[in-house]
């Protein structure tokens, strides 16, 4: 069980609000969690498809208050990532991973040049790393509910649900509206024509995302890596997150699979890792890895790490 540590008051996290502009000149929104007495290591908080900053905020002062420098920040065409409308706005989840991670990276680098740094990405950014090469200067590396996304993966109760919505549904409302209208729909999120587009191609794709886009960053990453998943996840089931953790070819990687009846709870589900009420069976567990693993504070060489995998039923 973790030892459970003393958390810093807020008053002791400055939060400061930034804008970070990527090498296409695009503004990305940002957010710095400081806490007054710092670890010289930070973590980045990567984002679900869609999902607002705001919903880490409760996870990422949790982990200031133990002393680390967090960020968020917003993908463009999400959040405060909007310079005025979604509709018609150009965007795609290359340029997520491309310019918009690899831009705040970077500026992480810059203002903390002598940090250790944790990435944590939650579903997409578990996958888009492949987009830059900013990935290689991670210490470790946490995924949470992170997928392969070719939809013949899904189990088959769900699968031809998803192949509705990327042959139909998304494509079709997307070139009617100039986006994807996913809170009205309630089917997932307000998105970017561009990035619901490019979205349901991946998924259509046998290869995913790399069947456009090169997995060699995802193969070069030689970091100890914790994958998280949960039982009852709709949208990252546990044979496309194996097909996901393949890629990661050279990390030391350690899965822990999560079922909601083995934590006394209802659902767990694709968020529901962030939820406050999760500190202590969750959240904990990773800040012990994370600083159990403290002493590879640089990529390691590949033979070292190759084709390593724990897979554990946890509680």
């Amino acid at each position: 069980m973790p030892v459970h540590k003393i958390d810093l008051p807020y008053s002791f996290i400055h939060i400061f609000q930034q804008e970070i502009i990527t090498e296409d000149q695009f503004n990305i929104h940002a957010t710095c969690y400081q806490p007054v007495y710092a670890h010289e290591e930070v973590i980045l908080i990567g984002s679900a498809i869609g999902v607002h900053q705001e919903y880490y905020r409760a996870f990422a002062r949790f982990l200031a208050g133990r002393g680390y420098t967090v960020y968020t920040f917003d993908y463009r065409g999400i959040g405060k990532s909007i310079p005025v409308s979604l509709k018609n706005l150009e965007a795609s989840m290359q340029e997520w991973g491309k310019y918009d991670l690899d831009a705040v990276i970077k500026h992480i680098r810059s203002t903390h040049p002598n940090a250790t740094f944790t990435y944590i990405g939650h579903s997409i950014s578990g996958q888009i790393l492949s987009l830059t090469k900013e990935s290689s200067y991670f210490s470790k590396v946490v995924v949470i509910a992170s997928q392969h996304m070719n939809w013949r993966l899904w189990p088959i109760h769900l699968r031809f649900t998803y192949a509705f919505l990327i042959y139909i549904l998304m494509p079709l409302m997307s070139h009617m509206l100039g986006y994807y209208p996913g809170k009205a729909l309630k089917i997932f999120w307000d998105l970017p024509k561009g990035i619901a587009l490019e979205w349901a191609r991946w998924c259509r794709n046998r290869k995913g995302m790399f069947g456009f886009h090169s997995d060699h960053q995802l193969s070069s990453i030689q970091v100890p890596l914790l994958a998280i998943g949960f039982s009852d996840d709709a949208i990252a089931p546990l044979q496309p997150m194996h097909a996901l953790l393949k890629k990661y070819s050279q990390a030391a990687v350690t899965h822990w699979q999560y079922s909601p009846g083995e934590l006394g709870v209802k659902e767990l589900g694709h968020f529901g890792f962030f939820r406050a009420k999760f500190k202590n069976l969750l959240w904990e567990p990773v800040l012990d890895w994370i600083e159990q693993t403290e002493r590879f504070d640089k990529p390691l060489m590949g033979s070292l790490f190759s084709n390593q995998m724990e897979c554990m039923d946890v509680y």
